[in-house]
């Protein structure tokens, strides 16, 4: 599933959480050493890279979770043509989320009315 990581730990993921904002961190906007990830989380080997892009999956105002992007494996710079794609492809992603999210709700409500005894065709 995907990890969670509390906003009190996650630097700049915290920080493109809580503004709605993209990010992007590499050696032009280098990671601010008071915005890194916060133990434990800062010895994951996977989330452990200095370039890095992260926008937040929103919907209706409201920030689901966060898209994160880097070229860690790869060493290189991130391809700006593909940073031009993310905000899209995480609207599209929020988009799902809140869809699966709202999709749940009104089978629950379906189910509880259901087992109170309602009728619903």
């Amino acid at each position: 599933g995907p990890l969670e990581i509390p906003l009190s730990k996650a630097g700049t993921l915290a920080k493109a959480y809580r503004e709605q904002a993209a990010l992007v961190v590499d050696d032009e906007h280098p990671i601010q050493i008071n915005s890194c990830l916060k133990p434990p989380y800062s010895g994951i080997k996977a989330l452990r890279t200095n370039c890095f892009a992260v926008v937040p999956l929103a919907a209706h105002g409201q920030v689901l979770g966060l898209l994160v992007a880097d070229n860690k494996y790869a060493r290189a710079p991130l391809d700006p043509n593909s940073l031009c794609v993310l905000p899209t492809f995480a609207l599209h992603l929020a988009t799902a989320v809140d869809n699966e999210t709202r999709f749940r709700a009104a089978a629950r409500a379906v189910a509880n009315f259901r087992r109170a005894g309602g009728d619903c065709h």
